[in-house]
């Protein structure tokens, strides 16, 4: 996968313009509810091909003590996630087709991109299994980096299906029980420093 970085709004409506409607583009996000870590989902926005196409939506509680980066790279598998399943429902050619994924986490993208150990175990699985089926199925997958709330109406779409999906789950029993080890760590050397003071 390859990413690109449109640090301004001008330059994301510019390059969407450009894209949306003859690629399947998809905006991903990911929120915690509350501040720092606390019960967290992700979700993907996803326009296709046709613009006259109804747009996808799908979201997923990650966790109830998990952080930002966590959901936002929950984001973009669930993104990656969607792009397959559409290819495969409707029987696409995939040979050079292009797919782009927009997310406004340069980490939650450098994690992706480099597939990095510091994503949970049970979401580094999954991101190498549907990085065999991309390579399978012949698809790219372009991440691009766009401005945070910026007025880029998938982007909206993404941040509000995410922070809904986040505050629903963190009054009901049905958000995952994952903790976060980023969160277990830092509890971890508060209560270390308290002893040893």
């Amino acid at each position: 996968m390859a990413s690109t970085n449109l640090s301004s709004t001008e330059c994301a409506e510019s390059f969407i313009r450009q894209v949306q409607g003859h690629h399947v583009c998809v905006y991903t996000d990911g929120s915690v509810h509350g501040t720092g870590f606390g019960c967290g989902a992700s979700s993907a926005v996803m326009y296709h091909v046709n613009p006259n196409t109804e747009i996808s939506y799908k979201s997923n509680p990650v966790g109830r003590m998990v952080s930002i980066d966590e959901c936002e790279v929950d984001g973009i598998i669930l993104g990656i996630d969607m792009i397959i399943q559409y290819h495969y429902i409707h029987s696409v050619n995939n040979d050079n087709v292009t797919c782009y994924i927009f997310s406004d986490s340069v980490s939650a993208i450098e994690y992706i991109d480099k597939i990095n150990t510091c994503i949970p175990l049970h979401n580094l699985k999954r991101l190498k299994i549907l990085c065999e089926l991309l390579v399978h199925t012949g698809l790219k997958i372009k991440l691009v980096h766009i401005p945070a709330h910026s007025g880029l109406e998938g982007n909206i779409q993404a941040d509000k299906l995410a922070k809904d999906t986040a505050r629903r789950n963190s009054s009901s029993s049905e958000c995952n029980c994952q903790i976060s080890f980023q969160y277990l760590l830092r509890n971890n050397q508060e209560i270390m420093a308290t002893f040893m003071g």
